[in-house]
């Protein structure tokens, strides 16, 4: 078996290994009796360059990261829809921005500003896609860090939404936010038909929709 082995090695990594006049070449090494000194020899200089060849490809190989790629989060721009896994289609179609009257939407004197948000839904698969007791997500979110925004129930928010929608079909949700008015240039909205089936998905650059 050992000179099977030997005769099988690349005759050029043999030459390579004996290139000098104190070992001996590749045709004595194919010819040499692998019980012999020579033979010998040349078996132990072939594992060397084995061994060698093995390790030089190992290191060219590049290193697999034992880190997993980070999962990107459901995001999108405001003025497209966002696409439920469960067959939902939820479409941004207003956004309006008004001075809070502070005796109705009570709380924090610096949240001055009343941000309106209406959203549509429709099915997507053709299938009813059912509301009932469903916890719906509708945040507002503000600024660079995403600071949320006061939310508030309101006449015909998600309070109001029927038990389904059926294909063909929409259902609209209006949600509140008071905030301060000097945080209108960076808007985010995070939207989920049920927080406990969707993961919420994030509209980004609301304030682009801001009606003037």
């Amino acid at each position: 078996m050992r000179r099977i082995a030997l005769l099988l090695l690349p005759a050029a990594l043999l030459t390579a290994a004996c290139g000098g006049d104190d070992v001996p070449t590749a045709a004595e090494c194919q010819q040499a009796d692998p019980q012999s000194e020579l033979g010998q020899e040349c078996l132990a200089m072939a594992r060397v360059l084995v061994a060698d060849a093995l390790a030089s490809e190992s290191a060219a190989a590049p290193e697999e990261s034992e880190e997993t790629a980070p999962v990107s989060a459901m995001e999108g721009p405001a003025d497209e829809p966002a696409t439920f896994p469960g067959g939902l289609t939820a479409r941004i179609t207003s956004v309006t921005a008004q001075p809070a009257d502070l005796e109705i939407y009570s709380g924090d004197p610096a949240f001055d500003t009343l941000v309106t948000v209406t959203v549509e839904m429709t099915p997507w698969n053709n299938e009813t896609y059912p509301l009932e007791g469903f916890n719906v997500v509708e945040d507002l979110q503000y600024g660079a860090n995403l600071y949320t925004a006061q939310g508030w129930m309101t006449e015909g928010g998600s309070g109001e939404l029927p038990k389904q929608v059926t294909p063909g079909t929409t259902v609209t949700t209006i949600s509140e936010h008071t905030l301060p008015g000097t945080e209108l240039g960076e808007l985010s909205f995070e939207f989920s038909p049920s927080s406990q089936y969707e993961e919420p998905w994030m509209f980004t650059d609301i304030e682009e929709l801001l009606a003037d």
